[in-house]
C-alpha cells in the first residue's frame, strides 16, 4: 500500500498506523536482524521515512473498509470483450512430445527424409522448430536407422601411438617443405626429433638436385643422422635421393601417404612458422628477418615434450 501511494509519501516523514502489532518490531527496530523474508519486506520500504504505530482494529477506519468493500461494477466495453476473446482463443495449448512426434511423421520437412546425417538434420529442424532434447533425439534416430548404418562407411581411427624419443641428438631428423613465399622461395625445414632444433634453408626448387646439396650442408655441421623421416614428395621418391641415402648411410623413412600425423614433429612446427611469416608479409615487414627472429625465439623456448629449450 505504501508503494501504491509513492507519489504522496516519498520524501516525507509519516506514520504508518496498523492493527498488526508485529509490524512494529519489524519496521521500528532496524538494528535487529530478522528472518530473510522479513528482511526483504523491510528492505523494500527502506527508502521511506516512517514510524509504525499500533492501533486496535476497532479504532481503525481501514479495518471497516476492508471488511465492507464496495461492489465492483462490471464493465462491458467492446474493447474489453475483444481483448478477452483474443486471450481465450489465441493462446496455444501446451505442446507435448507426442504431438511433435505425430506432426513430424506427417511433415515431409521435419521427418528428415533423405538420410542426410545428424548435423544436416539438426540444422534443418532448427530452421522450423525447437523442442526439448531435440539434438539427442536426432542423434538417437540416426544411430538406429538401419539404412544409414548399412550405407555409411564407418572409419574408426587407430589410437594415437606416440613416437619414441630417439637415443641421441640428431640421430633422427624430420624434413618437409614450407611455402612458397615471395620471390618464389620455398623453405626446407629439418628438425631434430630429439632436441627439436630446427634448421631452415631457403631454396628455389624442390627438385632432388637442389634439396640434396642443402641436406649435405646441414649434415656436414651436425653429422649424418641414422634416420631421415619425410613425406612422399617428388624429391624424396627420386632415384637420386635413394642413392644419397645409401651413400650417406642413413635410413630413409617415408610416412604413410595422406597421413601427415605420422610426421607430426615437423608438421607441428610448420603451423606457427607459416603464421609468423604470413603475418610479417601482411604487415609489410622483411619476412627473412621475421624468420630469423622466430627461429631464435623457438630455439630458446623450453618444449613441452623435453622440458628444455632446443638450444640446450
Amino acid at each position: 500500500m505504501i508503494q501504491h501511494f509513492h507519489l504522496y509519501l516519498f520524501g516525507k516523514k509519516f506514520k504508518l498506523i496498523t492493527d498488526h502489532a508485529a509490524l512494529q518490531s519489524i519496521f521500528n527496530n532496524i538494528k535487529t536482524i530478522q528472518s530473510p523474508r522479513l528482511e526483504r519486506w523491510r528492505l523494500k520500504l527502506t527508502t521511506y521515512d516512517f514510524q509504525t504505530v499500533y492501533r486496535p482494529g476497532k479504532m481503525m477506519i481501514s479495518d471497516y473498509l476492508s471488511r465492507h468493500p464496495h461492489a465492483r461494477h462490471e464493465t462491458n466495453t467492446v474493447a474489453e470483450q475483444y481483448i478477452s476473446f483474443i486471450t481465450d482463443n489465441a493462446l496455444p495449448d501446451a505442446l507435448k512430445l507426442s504431438d511433435v512426434a505425430k506432426a513430424t511423421e506427417t511433415d515431409c520437412i521435419l521427418s528428415c527424409e533423405g538420410h542426410q546425417g545428424q548435423s544436416t538434420c539438426k540444422g534443418l529442424l532448427r530452421e522450423y522448430c525447437w523442442f526439448p532434447h531435440m539434438d539427442r533425439m536426432v542423434e538417437e534416430i540416426c544411430r538406429l536407422c538401419i539404412v544409414c548404418q548399412a550405407a555409411s562407411t564407418r572409419i574408426t581411427p587407430d589410437p594415437i601411438k606416440p613416437t619414441l624419443l630417439p637415443r641421441d641428438v640428431f640421430s633422427e631428423v624430420s624434413c618437409d617443405f614450407c611455402g612458397p613465399f615471395p620471390e618464389g622461395y620455398m623453405l626446407l625445414v629439418v628438425i631434430c626429433d630429439y632436441s627439436r632444433v630446427p634448421v631452415v634453408e631457403r631454396i628455389k626448387s624442390t627438385a632432388a638436385d637442389t634439396v640434396i646439396p642443402r641436406l649435405e650442408a646441414i649434415f656436414s655441421i651436425f653429422g649424418y643422422p641414422e634416420v631421415v623421416k619425410t613425406d612422399n614428395g617428388p624429391p624424396f621418391q627420386s632415384r637420386a635421393f635413394r642413392e644419397f641415402a645409401d651413400n650417406s648411410g642413413f635410413k630413409h623413412k617415408r610416412i604413410t601417404p595422406l597421413h601427415p600425423q605420422a610426421n607430426g614433429i615437423v608438421e607441428r612446427f610448420m603451423a606457427p612458422l607459416q603464421k609468423q611469416l604470413k603475418t610479417a608479409i601482411a604487415s609489410r615487414q622483411n619476412y627473412k628477418r621475421a624468420l630469423s627472429r622466430y627461429l631464435m625465439n623457438f630455439r630458446n623456448t623450453p618444449q613441452t615434450t623435453t622440458q628444455t629449450a632446443p638450444s640446450e
